[in-house]
């Protein structure tokens, strides 16, 4: 039988949670930090995924701050939806005055969380 390589498994699990952009991106890097744990050919590309993480679509970015609450929606429209503060795996962050709005993205269960700065 033919063996496949753990580096490709890795390859692979990388381009599925880029395609994903939700969950599989979070196990990815809970894999990624293995180092030692887990083979370096399974955990060197899923590396990447610690550290490259682009925002949303703006179309997606505009479609979700049309459903945050009253308090910041209009702000939240207002304000330069294509540049967040920070953009992570599950969420992206835009400040809206003194206030941080956190935006999951696609895929994940609820829509926003609120903290002021």
């Amino acid at each position: 039988a033919e063996r496949i390589s753990v580096r490709l498994i890795g390859d692979v699990v990388v381009r599925l949670a880029r395609l994903d952009k939700g969950l599989l991106v979070k196990v990815g890097q809970v894999l990624a930090s293995g180092k030692g744990a887990l083979a370096d050919e399974l955990v060197e590309p899923l590396a990447s995924l610690c550290d490259d993480v682009g925002a949303m679509p703006l179309t997606s970015a505009r479609r979700k701050a049309r459903k945050a609450p009253k308090a910041v929606r209009g702000a939240l429209l207002a304000s330069d939806l294509a540049r967040p503060v920070a953009s992570a795996s599950i969420a992206q962050v835009h400040r809206v005055g003194n206030v941080a709005v956190k935006m999951q993205k696609n895929g994940v269960r609820h829509a926003f969380w609120v903290d002021k700065l």
